[in-house]
């Protein structure tokens, strides 16, 4: 293929770098003077169904995203058979790159940088859009401190068929959420997911779980905890480290639900400690590849040597100077070539052989749409559709419209009975986990307020109690984890932690430890946070004296159908029955629950 020389309304300059689907090169539009970053699907490709239909993907995925904190969309074309888009270009570096060089973020810039692309989370999640693969190398550090999220290359969109690849895992193994190692479905707390693995990543120069391979990342990632980051980042503030923690939970549900929440805890965050001014970019880099996707094309041998030792980050002095000069043009240009669509329009028939039809043949397949184009062009399809509406048609609708909004404004800011609002509460209290009971906060909360001699008012405050005794409990295992450990949490709350994480192995261990600990700790002066924490105890103590009793129960029913089987046994084989009597009695006669199986067994070994 000969090399390219114009793409669009763009003049091509050179290649920066080159990826999986295609290249991206330097273009700069001839009209306005504006450098963009054009992404050319791989003509290998070209003819690929599937592959045309993944890069049209990407670009609606673009066309539905206009935020200041994401790589701007220009423009969308096909030149010649040759898929393409144009991206803003941004002068600076990804933030891989800044790790690379060793560098040090303080906690201050780390929480700013996490509430920029929180901000840019927020715009693509509420427009359906989950990126699927957010990493330090899809972050553009732009030369004026702003944060750009980059390729949206495997981004999902919601209600649209899945992106398959071989193992079903899509997206960068240090950076991915457990559900994906697994090869599940994503969703938007995926993201937020990754979204803590970055700023771990930022603040400890390595993220949660780096290995030397992709298999040994996703296996720590599904199994295992990451080392609370204050040991690795010591001056990070405790608020910080449990932001992180509990974005990196293994359970989606147990995660920050938004990224409006992530990014107004880290403002509390931020404005809330008084340490000093924010840090200040220590130094900066430059790099003309808009993505760490692709490799930087050399073009010099020196350039190309330092390249495959690594470095990444050095460009040519022509092009250092270049790229610090800021574009003070307006941000959309008006191209020569702008027809409408990313399908060529059919071609006309023309006489083989002939200029015409030579010519016709190079317009069906060169077209090229500014993306403010193409917003105008639905306006001006509806204005035009508009013009010939009588007068009476327009204002009807409108006035039915503004009394059906009136209408449904009345509706909806009627109070809600009891009956619905039980309804809503009982209907996640039955089928979700208690944290899920979160989720209707709200209407426990109203409930309470409005309906307090309610027959079903003390069911209701229970599912609140138990709410915020689920949420005490994620506290001391989460302060538990991070930096002082145990050490952090008081006697009373140690005794209760190490008793609660008996029960999984050793539940009435577990049930001696809790009755002994409410003993100790139920006299003398208690705070409040002594008295939450004894809450706490009693409650799970009775669930775990509810599940022995079934558990007790069974057991109790399975040793006596064993000593059915003994019985049966006597005549045949006496010896043998004997012998199942005297088991039961050395394995269960010292448990209170069995002692009636353990009676009937010392009866049947009288003579």
């Amino acid at each position: 293929m000969p090399p390219l020389e114009r793409l669009g309304p763009y003049l091509i300059q050179r290649p920066l770098g080159s990826g999986g689907m295609g290249t991206v090169f330097l273009g700069v539009d001839e009209t306005t003077g504006k450098r963009a970053a054009i992404k050319v699907l791989s003509p290998a490709l070209g003819g690929d169904a599937s592959f045309r239909e993944r890069f049209a993907t990407e670009i609606e995925t673009l066309k539905k995203l206009e935020h200041p904190n994401i790589v701007q969309l220009l423009g969308f074309g096909e030149q010649d058979g040759q898929l393409f888009y144009a991206m803003e270009m941004v002068d600076g570096c990804s933030l891989q790159q800044e790790l690379r060089t060793g560098r040090h973020f303080g906690w201050r810039e780390v929480a700013r940088i996490g509430i920029q692309v929180c901000q840019a989370l927020k715009h693509a999640h509420d427009r359906g859009v989950i990126h699927r693969d957010l990493k330090p190398a899809n972050l553009l550090y732009a030369t004026d401190d702003q944060i750009k999220l980059a390729d949206f290359g495997i981004a999902k969109l919601y209600g649209m068929s899945q992106l398959t690849v071989v193992g079903g895992v899509i997206g960068t193994a240090d950076y991915m959420s457990p559900e994906q190692g697994e090869g599940k479905g994503v969703t938007a707390r995926s993201d937020l997911y990754s979204l803590g693995s970055v700023l771990y990543a930022l603040l400890a120069g390595r993220p949660p779980f780096a290995s030397r391979t992709a298999a040994e990342v996703i296996h720590r990632l599904r199994y295992e905890e990451a080392l609370p980051v204050r040991r690795l980042a010591p001056d990070t503030p405790e608020e910080f480290e449990l932001i992180i923690a509990q974005l990196l939970e293994k359970d989606p549900a147990k995660r920050v639900a938004t990224a409006l929440a992530v990014a107004s805890r880290l403002k509390a965050m931020k404005y809330g400690l008084s340490a000093g001014p924010p840090a200040e970019k220590q130094h900066q880099h430059f790099s003309l590849a808009a993505d760490e996707e692709y490799r930087l094309v050399g073009e010099t041998d020196e350039h190309r040597e330092l390249i495959a030792q690594g470095d990444t980050r050095l460009v040519s002095p022509t092009e250092h100077e270049i790229m610090r000069q800021r574009d003070s043009l307006e941000r959309h240009g008006n191209p020569t070539v702008a027809m409408s669509g990313l399908i060529a329009p059919s071609e006309q028939p023309q006489e083989a052989g002939s200029k015409e039809s030579a010519e016709a043949e190079q317009t069906a397949n060169t077209h090229f749409t500014t993306f403010d184009e193409a917003a105008r062009q639905r306006a001006t399809a509806l204005a035009e559709s508009d013009e010939s509406t009588p007068l009476w048609l327009k204002i009807a609708p409108l006035l039915a419209a503004g009394a059906l909004i009136a209408t449904g404004i009345w509706y909806l800011s009627r109070p809600l009975s009891a009956e619905v609002l039980y309804s809503r509460i009982m209907e996640v209290a039955k089928e979700g986990e208690t944290s899920d009971l979160a989720r209707v906060e709200d209407q426990i909360r109203e409930f309470a307020r409005r309906f307090p001699q309610d027959e079903r008012a003390g069911e209701v405050r229970a599912l609140h109690e138990e709410l915020e005794l689920y949420r005490l409990q994620r506290q001391y295992e989460r302060r538990a984890r991070l930096r002082g450990g145990r050490d952090s949490l008081g006697l009373l709350e140690r005794a209760y932690l190490e008793a609660t994480q008996l029960a999984a192995t050793n539940p009435r261990r577990a049930m001696a430890k809790l009755e002994a600990l409410l003993e100790v700790f139920s006299v003398g002066q208690l705070t409040d946070s002594d008295h939450r924490c004894l809450k706490l105890a009693r409650e799970q103590l009775g669930q775990l004296q509810a599940k022995n009793q079934g558990v007790a129960t069974a057991d109790l029913k399975e040793i006596l159908r064993r000593l059915d089987d003994a019985d049966q046994l006597s005549q045949d084989d006496p010896d043998r029955a004997q012998a199942v009597r005297r088991g039961v009695i050395e394995l269960y006669g010292d448990k209170p629950w069995a002692e009636s199986a353990v009676t009937r067994a010392r009866a049947a070994l009288q003579p």
